[in-house]
């Protein structure tokens, strides 16, 4: 998770009141967003898309005749 890992302390170090600390739930912050955003994410996605696809295949414009 080498390029969510930097993104996701970049985000936490803003909540920091001293810049070069890292904070006791920064670890489990970087596991949670890197697993949203490398694989959560694109999952929902592809699922979404296949899914619409299907759906427009198997019953083109909606059930309206193609003129319309």
């Amino acid at each position: 998770m080498c390029g969510v890992r930097r993104l996701a302390y970049s985000m936490s170090k803003l909540g920091r009141s001293m810049p070069n600390e890292v904070l006791w739930w920064e670890p489990a912050f970087v596991f949670y967003w890197g697993f949203a955003v490398k694989y959560f994410v694109p999952a929902v996605l592809w699922i979404l898309l296949v899914g619409n696809t299907k759906s427009d295949i198997e019953k083109p414009y909606g059930g309206y005749a193609a003129h319309w």
